[in-house]
């Protein structure tokens, strides 16, 4: 069997019906990625892995709940994975995960957050993106704001400027 059909299995066997099996597959699977082993199809197989890792949450009181975000960050940390988070809807994540909230684990929160936070800023980037040209040329005019809702003016340009500055190490008292 190849790496990839190996890695395939255990992402269809996240869905199983016993609790065992999904919890095993979960394991094996994060040490075959930790190892450096990659999917064959990477869209359909990123795909199937985001539904099984949201699924994950939806039982009564689902183990490994840390693991499982840890793997489901990496995984929309990803090109194809932020690609799949964004027709997936990425409100639609979010709202399913703080529907889910109350059943994680203190140890798992911090793991939550993170994916919480880094869904919103998948979100944020394509709110900046979609008001940009798609002519393919970058918009170079200082006052011309691409989102309503996500846009810089130039007082806050200055502030973020300062602050780079500031955190650069270059304080100088």
């Amino acid at each position: 069997m190849a790496t990839a059909e190996i890695l395939a299995s255990y992402i269809s066997k996240l869905s199983h019906p016993l609790k065992e099996i999904r919890e095993r597959a979960l394991q094996l699977l994060i040490a075959k990625l930790q190892l450096g082993w990659e999917l064959d199809d990477e869209l359909a197989e990123t795909r199937r892995l985001l539904e099984a890792l949201l699924a994950w949450f939806q039982g009564s009181q689902p183990n490994l709940q840390q693991e499982a975000f840890k793997l489901l960050l990496a995984t929309i940390k990803t090109k194809s994975g932020a690609y799949i988070a964004r027709e997936f809807g990425i409100t639609m994540i979010v709202s399913s995960l703080n529907a889910v909230k109350g059943k994680i684990e203190p140890d798992a929160m911090e793991a939550y957050d993170d994916v919480v936070d880094t869904l919103r800023f998948i979100n944020t980037i394509d709110s900046e993106s979609e008001g940009a040209s798609s002519s393919g040329y970058y918009n170079l005019d200082p006052n011309n704001e691409t989102s309503k809702e996500t846009s810089i003016n130039n007082e806050d340009y200055q502030i973020t400027k300062q602050t780079r500055y500031l955190f650069s190490g270059a304080v100088y008292l």
